[in-house]
């Protein structure tokens, strides 16, 4: 099994969720994403949480999308339709009450 790109902790309240793929500066692929997204739920879920905090490992916190990932042909499923990628806004997408 891969090592995994996101990493979750939960103690005294607070949901510490680690970006981690230091070797490329912590950019996002589809499946951190997904990682992300599950982290997300699974802190959101957890009653004890009163605060998340979200870094990158190794002093980056994210460079954005890993392009390298992105510009493979064919185009990953997973990235939105073109031309308008970056236009659904990740809070959605993370499934995160807006209230």
């Amino acid at each position: 099994m891969a090592e995994p790109m996101v990493n979750l902790t939960i103690a005294d309240g607070v949901a510490r969720i680690e970006l981690h793929r230091p070797h490329r500066k912590n950019a996002m692929t589809g499946p951190m994403m997904d990682q992300l997204a599950a982290a997300v739920a699974a802190a959101s879920a957890d009653v004890r949480v009163r605060v998340v905090l979200l870094y990158g490992s190794d002093g980056a916190f994210c460079s954005g999308l890993d392009l390298k990932e992105a510009n493979t042909k064919p185009t990953p499923d997973w990235l939105p339709p073109s031309p308008n990628r970056s236009a659904r806004p990740m809070w959605r997408w993370l499934g995160v009450p807006i209230r």
